[in-house]
């Protein structure tokens, strides 16, 4: 079974990473923003974003193994490229007609 392996990739699936986004989306969802048209777009590119960051964790997984970096700049590293990717992945399938409606 993959998920005894020591060290494998598939623990981002584990309660630990629960443990970390629930307080950040309980402060985030007591936030009081103003509607802006940049945020609006971008709200709207959230679900396909969801659907496919999971994808770009596991290959910036494999993109930021080096030796030396610390964990803290290599996480922060696969954060802002699987973010940046799938952001990016989703914009342009928003933009391709048969594959508008996987992501909208």
């Amino acid at each position: 079974m993959v998920f005894l392996i020591p060290n494998s990739r598939y623990y981002f699936t584990g309660i630990n990473v629960f443990m970390m986004t629930f307080p950040i989306l309980l402060a985030f969802s007591r936030l009081r923003i103003r509607q802006r048209p940049w945020l609006g777009k971008l709200a709207s590119l959230t679900f396909g974003i969801y659907l496919c960051h999971f994808f770009f964790v596991f290959v910036t997984y494999d993109i930021f193994d080096i030796k030396g970096v610390a964990p803290i700049v290599r996480l922060l590293l696969m954060a802002a490229t699987s973010i940046v990717a799938s952001g990016a992945l989703t914009w342009l399938m928003r933009q391709w007609r048969p594959t508008r409606c996987l992501v909208a």
